[in-house]
């Protein structure tokens, strides 16, 4: 449960998110219960120039 680190975008000590490529979780957890807050893709796209 307290793997990760704090969200940057929110500092807020509740709210986790872990890297596993290639993806970003975001969570909370609370109590004995752990809450999936968000799942993204996170991949970035190559310039074609």
């Amino acid at each position: 449960p307290g793997l990760g680190r704090v969200v940057p975008e929110f500092s807020q000590p509740f709210l986790r998110e872990l890297i596993h490529p290639p993806f970003r979780i975001i969570y909370r957890h609370e109590q004995d219960m752990i809450f999936v807050i968000r799942i993204w893709r996170h991949e970035r796209l190559l310039a074609l120039n």
